[in-house]
């Protein structure tokens, strides 16, 4: 690997972000780099990002938390399966399982309370989705949460749920594993909102919060 420290370009900090020495970011933001250039902002993300120290492998932090991650799925499944048979198969599904354990145990939940109601305005349920979009953040960093994708309970539910009936394997350990590892990417920018007619419900996976001081000082809808 390249050891210069010549001004990097932006394709370098990409690849940087999956293999290179921290300790090689802190000199490139030290002496080459302008304040304001792509290339200082992308390698000060990543390391303000992941907190390293010299001589950590970005690689292998970013494969802990991936991995992390997906565990927490992969455990969270295994529990939905279990209490599915505790309910009967006739009364639950595993989708509506996970879903309970998954947005409402492990994750948060907020409720918000508008002015209006849907007999006068629907805004207030658009402004809601715009403000979580905007001020949602990862709890371990602070940093925003990008590209959210929001589904209702019923769409979660059935997501989930059609999802483990297409999976080729039978074994309650390997289909959680299996889950885990192809959909968390999905799984870690998925919101839940619930819309009711007065108010709305705000279901969020367990590494992500809400901004709330802000989204209710921006509001113009939101009552509490």
């Amino acid at each position: 690997m390249r050891t210069d420290l010549s001004i990097p370009s932006i394709s370098t900090c990409r690849v940087a972000f999956y293999n290179f020495d921290a300790r090689l970011a802190e000199a490139w933001l030290e002496s080459r780099c302008p304040a304001q250039s792509a290339a200082h902002g992308i390698l000060s993300v990543i390391l303000r990002y992941y907190r390293l120290g010299p001589g950590t492998s970005l690689r292998s932090r970013r494969g802990g938390i991936v991995a992390e991650f997906q565990a927490l799925v992969a455990s969270v499944l295994r529990d939905a399966f279990e209490e599915q048979k505790l309910a009967g198969y006739e009364t639950s599904s595993v989708g509506a399982a996970f879903f309970r354990l998954w947005m409402k145990d492990q994750g948060n939940a907020y409720f918000f309370l508008f002015r209006k109601n849907l007999r006068v305005t629907n805004m207030q349920h658009a402004e809601l989705l715009a403000l979580v979009s905007a001020h949602c953040f990862e709890t371990s960093t602070a940093k925003p949460a990008k590209s959210l994708q929001f589904a209702s309970p019923a769409d979660f539910i059935a997501t989930v749920q059609g999802l483990l009936e297409t999976f080729p394997v039978s074994e309650v350990g390997d289909k959680a594993k299996w889950f885990a590892a192809k959909y968390s990417h999905l799984l870690s920018r998925t919101v839940v909102v619930d819309a009711f007619y007065g108010s709305s419900s705000i279901h969020l996976p367990p590494h992500l919060d809400l901004d709330l001081r802000t989204i209710c000082g921006l509001s113009g809808y939101i009552h509490s």
